[in-house]
């Protein structure tokens, strides 16, 4: 059992491929803006550690 507390820090919101047709009816149904689009996950993700590096909290080691 880990007792070091953890949790997420940084969230990005994936958004599929398909749905990135702005008139799409899933778009309309969930109340996604049309300024956000289709990011690759890999993008995120770099987008992500970047954010958490400028927080300086990735200056350890990651689990």
């Amino acid at each position: 059992m880990n007792t070091v507390p953890g949790g997420p820090l940084s969230w990005r919101l994936f958004v599929p491929p398909e749905w990135d047709d702005r008139d799409d009816v899933h778009r309309e149904r969930t109340g996604l803006p049309p300024e956000v689009g289709h990011v690759e996950k890999w993008r995120l993700a770099i987008d992500m550690l970047d954010v958490t590096l400028a927080w300086g909290l990735l200056a350890g080691r990651c689990r």
